[in-house]
């Protein structure tokens, strides 16, 4: 059996993300989270969507890891996504969790007809900057310490 799975989330999961999102702020990120109720109001599966790695090893099956995306419309391309937020808890970070949010994201752009998938990172972002180093998107810009990427309909098409 695998040590975690990853799977869209749903309402029941909001509790569970938002104590990782503690456990994000308590690893030194600045930022205000917002609360499970919120993460419901705001559109969870609707206006945006999350991603989950559970833990399979624990009875519990706490969540280790989240990705956030949305879609996005290209004018002349049509549907697309944008990767937004990445997360996974400190003691998972040397599996390949990340990687496995990721594939699944892949996934569900292919299942849902995108064209591709945007998101951007810092130099210091190690997990979304692992997706650069396996998937070799393409390098939009650089500005303000930020990278954008895109993987194109072609790429997408390969995994």
């Amino acid at each position: 059996m695998a040590d975690f799975i990853t799977r869209r989330a749903t309402h029941a999961d909001c509790d569970e993300i938002c104590r990782l999102f503690q456990e994000q702020v308590s690893c030194g990120d600045e930022r205000t989270p917002p609360s499970a109720e919120t993460l419901k109001k705001d559109g969870l599966g609707e206006s945006f969507h999350v991603l989950v790695a559970e833990d399979q090893e624990d009875i519990n099956k706490p969540l280790i890891g989240y990705l956030f995306f949305h879609f996005i419309y290209s004018t002349f391309e049509g549907k697309a996504m944008f990767l937004s937020e990445v997360y996974i808890s400190p003691e998972f970070q040397k599996k390949p969790v990340a990687k496995e949010l990721f594939i699944l994201l892949l996934k569900i752009s292919k299942e849902e007809n995108c064209c591709r998938v945007h998101w951007a990172a810092t130099d210091n972002d190690k997990l979304k900057n692992e997706y650069t180093s396996i998937f070799n998107p393409l390098k939009l810009m650089e500005e303000e310490g930020w990278c954008t990427y895109r993987l194109t309909k072609e790429q997408l098409l390969t995994f």
